[in-house]
């Protein structure tokens, strides 16, 4: 594991082995204070724009990324490799994911009580009822469809804001 360091009080835990986003990460937020987020995103270009507008909103946290599905719940059960990651208070879930869909991914968290009580906000490019009906009854804190411009990505940051804010994310340490 490691990480960029993005300028004063930024850092990203970047994972070389199975993400190479060392161009596309160098923005984050303030750490005084960091909140553990794992991204669970395929898109590069996605991901380097979610972070960038969480870090453009102010949020101090410190982020993992992993790629598809089932490197996110080896990153949350601390195997292969990941032994030595951080718990995450916040995930950052697509839908869309190689080898395991994002669906599989909330149920098999909601399912392990060492991981159920972390808030899950779906983040993806589906628009459909039927993704937004399955992942709130799997248990989704929040269901957001990726923005597809800057407007809709600063309102996007501020719904974030206000669940970070709400669920005391900003109380973390």
């Amino acid at each position: 594991m490691g990480g960029i360091r993005g300028g004063e009080g930024r850092y990203l835990h970047i994972h070389p082995a199975r993400m190479t986003l060392r161009k596309a990460l160098k923005m984050g937020c303030e750490t005084n204070c960091p909140v553990e987020v794992l991204l669970v995103e395929d898109n590069l270009g996605d991901a380097k724009l979610t972070i960038e507008f969480l870090g453009v909103a102010g949020l101090p946290f410190r982020i993992s990324v992993v790629r598809d599905g089932n490197e996110a719940l080896l990153y949350l059960k601390k195997a292969d490799g990941y032994e030595h990651a951080a718990m995450p208070k916040l995930i950052l879930l697509d839908l869309r994911l190689p080898k395991r869909s994002g669906h599989e991914v909330l149920e098999a968290v909601r399912a392990d009580p060492k991981l159920a009580c972390i808030p899950v906000i779906i983040l993806t490019s589906s628009d459909s009822s039927i993704d937004r009906e399955r992942s709130l009854q799997l248990g989704a804190n929040a269901f957001y469809t990726k923005p597809r411009n800057i407007g809709e990505w600063n309102r996007l940051t501020r719904c974030i804001a206000a669940f970070w804010s709400e669920h005391g994310l900003d109380r973390a340490c």
